[in-house]
């Protein structure tokens, strides 16, 4: 199927969920899910899609843009505030009654709305439907994840070439971003975490001018985004030796992520796949020590659902793609995550990406 057949087919689902059925038209407000039904890319704009056909309201930068992202929209470009044109636009399509996302149009924008666009009804509805199109790849999906993460990783495996004691966290996350970019990522996914020794037990680490030391962890937590689509990936390295902590550390996170990674299959909730890992944690006496979920969906944004948290009963279908993400992490002395990136298929899980991560090859 085409991508922009593949628009229209996804407009045409969300209208067949449950309380679109009987919508006349959505507004969409956010860059993704503007993205998502009409390949448009530009900021400042939304969307109102119908059963039939999307409109997109921009500005005169994105005319040209919209022009060739989203040949099959119909385009305003509007010269004054966004909701005069919406107004202008409900009024020639006939709308007496639009959808709002609840999650995605503050209550100041809902008076706004209200107040501007005489003669249209506004239903809040919740985002919860449109997300659920979301989690499930299509395989026009799946090819630019694959492509972020050849230029993640082949990035990531050139920085260990070049990774030396004394350098920091701070410069080698930057080298790491331009030569994603460099090439070819139209962006970093997020920004890259670079965690050495102590710092790599806040699983969410602020890079920072520490320089790395040989014989402590080194976590890179990375990712590149090319046509829209994000991968994410953790790799904790060392150079020079490992303390025997940090090799059972280690072990027993790679033996709770392959467990993982094992479970994951159509019909298995995400709950389920989190308890795996975590029990092979818990039993090795490190439980505490993992404090968040197991990983999350990813897609046009780099925290999708579905999440893989010890609570979640979503689940899980062929075509999600989710990280696997198990961590430990020693306040004041170190942590260790590993990541990858997986796709769930009827009968199992086929791991889109393949650093290197055996014990072995992780000692610089």
């Amino acid at each position: 199927m085409k991508v922009r057949d593949e628009h229209k087919q996804r407009t045409k689902a969300l209208f067949d969920r449950r309380g679109f059925a009987r919508i006349p038209a959505v507004l969409i407000t956010t860059q993704p899910n503007i993205f998502y039904f009409t390949g448009f890319t530009g900021e400042d704009s939304w969307a109102v899609l119908t059963p039939r056909r999307s409109t997109i309201i921009t500005d005169g930068r994105f005319n040209l843009q919209a022009r060739s992202e989203s040949p099959r929209s119909r385009l305003v470009i509007r010269k004054g505030p966004i909701v005069h044109a919406l107004a202008e636009t409900a009024r020639k399509l006939r709308l007496g009654r639009i959808a709002c996302l609840d999650e995605e149009v503050t209550l100041a924008l809902r008076q706004r709305l209200s107040s501007a666009v005489k003669g249209v009804r506004w239903q809040g509805l919740s985002v919860a439907p449109l997300l659920e199109l979301r989690e499930v790849k299509s395989p026009s999906e799946i090819a630019p994840i694959r492509q972020a993460l050849a230029i993640a990783q082949r990035s990531f495996l050139d920085i260990l070439n070049a990774l030396k004691p004394g350098r920091t966290e701070r410069d080698v996350a930057a080298e790491l971003e331009y030569r994603m970019k460099t090439l070819g990522a139209e962006a970093i996914a997020f920004p890259t975490i670079t965690a050495c020794g102590r710092n790599s037990a806040l699983p969410h680490a602020r890079t920072t001018l520490t320089r790395i030391r040989p014989g402590r962890p080194i976590t890179f937590d990375f990712g590149a985004r090319v046509g829209g689509y994000c991968c994410d990936l953790t790799r904790t390295v060392w150079i020079g030796t490992m303390s025997a902590r940090f090799r059972e550390i280690y072990g027993v996170c790679l033996e709770a992520q392959l467990a993982a990674i094992d479970a994951i299959k159509a019909g298995v909730t995400a709950g389920e796949v989190d308890a795996v890992a975590r029990n092979v944690i818990k039993r090795a006496g490190y439980g505490r020590y993992f404090v968040h979920s197991l990983g999350h969906g990813l897609g046009l944004e780099v925290h999708e659902q579905p999440a893989l948290r010890t609570a979640s009963k979503t689940v899980l279908t062929p075509g999600m793609v989710v990280t696997v993400e198990p961590g430990i992490y020693i306040p004041e002395h170190g942590g260790v995550r590993i990541e990858d990136d997986v796709l769930v298929e009827r009968r199992g899980a086929r791991v889109l990406s393949d650093l290197p991560k055996a014990l072995d090859q992780v000692v610089l």
